[in-house]
């Protein structure tokens, strides 16, 4: 059972299969998490060793508009049907710090990837590591991700555990430059995440003069990886996805995969299948795809959430009814100071 509740998450290993077939996608009625008057932001989840969901998000005063920013968490020990007080897993008193991705080892350690920022000095983006050994409870000191981005560096997506043990991450940040110069590389862990290292570039801006940032990566059944990457809004709103069939050590040449310009997390589904989430183009409304054939391609745009003025990112797991709950960020209105959570089963 551990076993299958790590791939839920993100982090498992491989596992007999039937056939190949879709995650569940047809939404149910949104359920509010969060709705507190703060920004509450890019939520990220996993399943516990102790079978809880922990949910984390960024709470904030504004959407990256001041120095505000924290992490938070929330345990879920009902499959998501109600949620637990607010703790906080990272807060730095003069910076804006954001999780953008939680995962667990098969050791059962938890790991949130982080960035922090000075919102108004340019190219002071730092990306790190919290991790936590009693399902959340407390957390480590903040931990540097070494990388060679001599501008900036900010944490992309959560760690997953490859087919050889090691974990690995995604990390994005510039040379010189905007956010429109951004590539996309890795860092690996061989001591359980407690440091990091071994970088590798998935793909690099220069190569394609297009950006790729908040890359999220997934561990298929056969242990190749897929790595999928956001790219700007005018690069025209496309996620492209890389494959490495020697545990992150090479990459492929990205593939083009489907319209949106949200992070885009995705999961394996026990079912073989995977589902992505992110923000489409025309209306900022949050959105889901599926793919039965490893990523190579994908259904059509399935609609989590019109009804806000913009999501702020989705992140999807699977329950254990094999259904798929999909947590996200609603802001509500034009003012850039107020988003809730919200949470959808897809059935």
């Amino acid at each position: 059972m551990t076993r299958r509740l790590l791939l839920a998450s993100g982090g498992g290993g491989s596992i007999p299969a039937p056939a190949t077939s879709a995650p569940p996608s047809s939404p149910g009625s949104p359920v509010t998490i969060t709705d507190d008057t703060k920004y509450n932001a890019w939520p990220v989840i996993c399943r516990l060793a102790t079978g809880d969901l922990l949910l984390a998000y960024t709470k904030a005063d504004s959407h990256h508009q001041d120095n505000t920013g924290k992490a938070v968490g929330r345990i879920s020990a009902d499959e998501g049907s109600s949620w637990g007080a607010e703790a906080t897993i990272y807060d730095d008193a003069s910076l804006f710090s954001t999780v953008y991705g939680i995962s667990i080892t098969p050791t059962g350690r938890v790991i949130a990837v982080l960035w922090r920022d000075n919102w108004n000095v340019a190219n002071t983006g730092n990306a790190g590591v919290v991790y936590s050994d009693d399902d959340g409870g407390s957390w480590s000191s903040w931990y540097d991700l070494p990388s060679s981005f001599a501008q900036e560096e900010f944490g992309a997506g959560p760690a997953i555990t490859t087919g050889d043990g090691d974990l690995l991450l995604t990390v994005e940040g510039t040379v010189s430059g905007a956010i429109l110069n951004r590539s996309s590389h890795t860092l690996r862990s061989t001591d359980n995440g407690s440091t990091w290292g071994s970088e590798v570039t998935v793909r690099d801006y220069a190569t394609d003069t297009r950006p790729y940032y908040e890359s999220k990566l997934v561990r298929m059944r056969d242990d190749s990886l897929r790595c999928i990457h956001r790219t700007a809004a005018s690069s025209p709103g496309t996620h492209y996805v890389s494959t490495s069939s020697d545990n992150g050590l090479t990459w492929g040449t990205p593939a083009s995969a489907f319209a949106g310009y949200g992070a885009p997390s995705t999961i394996l589904h026990s079912g073989g299948g995977l589902i992505a989430t992110t923000r489409r183009n025309s209306d900022d409304a949050c959105i889901a795809y599926t793919s039965t054939d490893g990523g190579a391609t994908w259904s059509s745009a399935i609609v989590i959430d019109a009804t806000m003025t913009q999501s702020e990112y989705a992140c999807p797991i699977e329950l254990l009814d094999h259904t798929v709950l999909v947590v996200y960020g609603a802001q509500p209105s034009a003012a850039t100071t107020n988003s809730d959570i919200k949470s959808v089963v897809l059935s």
